[in-house]
């Protein structure tokens, strides 16, 4: 992964806590991010409609979503009017001082390498803009408190600002059966989620006896919890994470 991949990266982030993406443009940059990186970022990015929908989302969501990656400053784009011309996308730099002065999320080794595993996954498994935006989001999490696992979360941090609470389960259960991630859910009324990101490198996947922690296996069952967890949102919210998705995905 080359440094100008990490390095928008950390612009997405910077941008999105005071700009907040919804789920489809945060999983859209983070697909041209990696068209850039295998065309040696040689600007433009030449990618044809096809190969994002409806693999990510419907064209009608492509279209809102490049349109807020303009309007925020990440990318500009020249999309085909007549379907002859492929739409070419540009990934902006960094080119003020308000861009570089926030140092807090940075991508590390590691996140690098789990961003390049799922787009390797990608190439042969269909993934929805749900499942791929949790899953950047909880590695910018786990990024964030410097890989210190299990990263605690509430749900309503992320519903139903990002997407709502039926896809926030279906994303998280998606991201576990693939063998991703592995989380615990714990009393939804008293504890945060816990998440584990697997690390493909790792010998032995992080184990916690619990009945509620669902992980990576096909055969696992998805815990009653999973449908009947509350939205009530607890006390002692973070503001930081709440600033992560507070922005509602539209259509």
């Amino acid at each position: 992964m080359r440094k100008e991949y990490t390095e928008a990266i950390g612009r997405l982030w910077r941008t999105h806590a005071t700009r907040p993406l919804t789920a489809s443009e945060i999983a859209l940059f983070y697909f041209l991010l990696n068209q850039a990186d295998c065309q040696d970022w040689q600007m433009p990015v030449n990618v044809a409609n096809g190969l994002i929908c409806p693999m990510l989302f419907k064209s009608a969501t492509l279209e809102r979503a490049r349109k807020r990656l303009k309007e925020v400053g990440l990318i500009d784009y020249n999309a085909s009017k007549n379907g002859k011309v492929v739409p070419s996308y540009t990934i902006l730099r960094e080119n003020t001082d308000s861009d570089k002065r926030n140092g807090r999320f940075v991508v590390g080794d590691k996140s690098a390498k789990l961003v390049t595993r799922i787009w390797a996954m990608f190439e042969d498994e269909a993934f929805d803009a749900s499942s791929l935006a949790l899953y950047f989001y909880l590695l910018n999490l786990a990024e964030s408190k410097q890989w210190k696992e299990p990263v605690k979360c509430h749900d309503a941090l992320i519903t139903p600002a990002l997407f709502k609470k039926a896809c926030l389960i279906s994303a998280r259960e998606d991201l576990a059966k693939r063998g991703l991630i592995t989380y615990e859910l714990g009393d939804p009324t008293k504890t945060a989620p816990m998440y584990w990101i697997c690390d493909s490198g790792d010998d032995v996947k992080p184990q916690l006896p619990s009945k509620t922690r669902t992980g990576s296996s096909p055969k696992a069952e998805v815990p009653a919890s999973l449908t009947a967890e509350q939205s009530q949102k607890p006390s002692g919210t973070n503001v930081e994470q709440l600033q992560i998705f507070n922005h509602a995905e539209q259509g």
